[in-house]
């Protein structure tokens, strides 16, 4: 699991994941969402260029999950299971490659 994790985007700018996972043939980003910073406190340019920059991950292969703040604080194992998930899918369509 790699923190503040670096990827480029298609205009070769930076962009960070909060959480990427590599493994395996399986990119998976993992966003935690404040409701603060992320609905209420952005500009329709802000909000649109967000989900650009997911639509762009996901065309480069990234499988992307998101979490709210207060479900990471609140229900964590909720959290580590859909992870786990998409880890073991990620395996799963891997197999005899």
């Amino acid at each position: 699991m790699h923190p503040e994790f670096e990827i480029k985007d298609f205009r070769d700018g930076t962009r960070y994941i909060d959480f990427a996972y590599i493994r395996q043939g399986l990119k998976l980003a993992i966003e935690i969402d404040g409701y603060t910073t992320h609905a209420s406190q952005i500009s329709r340019t802000e909000f649109s260029d967000g989900l650009i920059r997911q639509n762009h991950m996901m065309i480069d292969g990234w499988k992307i999950l998101r979490f709210s703040y207060d479900d990471v604080k609140n229900r964590p194992r909720m959290c580590e299971q859909g992870s786990i998930s998409v880890n073991s899918m990620g395996r799963a369509n891997n197999i005899g490659s």
